[in-house]
Formats: structure tokens, sequence, C-alpha cells
């Protein structure tokens, strides 16, 4: 049985794929139409411009990961940063204690 996060990264793996091997059909229809009607540059142009926008227009976006992914991150390196300092106070008590 999948999981509920491997079954969507399946789902989203297989729309991509989809997507991919349309956008080369695209492409190989639209290099064989500009060749055949001597139609380069700016027409051509335009066609995968406007593929790109509608299709494409979220794939440069940044976007900050979701919280707990965030909160993942981050809680380790804070426990660390707080513990570094008590840690170095029990070792200079410990040397105390022996000296």
């Amino acid at each position: 049985m999948l999981s509920t996060v491997a079954f969507n990264y399946t789902v989203i793996e297989l729309i991509w794929c989809l997507r991919v091997d349309i956008y080369n059909k695209l492409k190989i229809c639209v290099d064989d139409w500009a060749k055949v009607s001597w139609c380069w540059g700016s027409p051509v142009d335009k066609v995968f411009l406007e593929v790109h926008q509608t299709y494409f227009s979220l794939c440069g976006q940044v976007r900050d990961p979701p919280l707990t992914t965030l909160i993942m991150l981050i809680t380790p390196v804070t426990i660390a940063t707080l513990f570094l300092p008590l840690l170095s106070k029990v070792n200079k008590g410990i040397e105390e204690n022996r000296g």
C-alpha cells in the first residue's frame, strides 16, 4: 500500500512526464512546421513563449518550504546552539572537581 506522500510524488512525477512528452511533441511539430513554411524567428518564439507562460509559469518561482519542513530544519540547529554553552559549563565543572 502506497503512503500518501509516495502516491502524491508518483502522481506529480506522472503529470510532469506527460507535460514533458506533450512539450516534446509540440516542439517537433512546430519545428517541422517551421521547416516546411520557412517561418523562423518571432512567430516560432511566440508559440514557445506562450506555452512556457501557460504551462511552466510556476517552475521558476522560489517559494518557502512548508512550515513542518522549516521547523525540522531549524530545530536541531537551535537546540545545538542552546546546549553547547551548557555542555561547556558542565565539562568545566567536571574538570574543577577532578583538579
